[in-house]
């Protein structure tokens, strides 16, 4: 979601990379 934009605890939802891309 939206939400995993920066976000170190939605990991669990998102992609790592979705968090912090390259």
């Amino acid at each position: 979601p939206e939400m995993c934009t920066d976000c170190g605890a939605c990991a669990d939802v998102c992609p790592v990379e979705a968090i912090h891309p390259a």
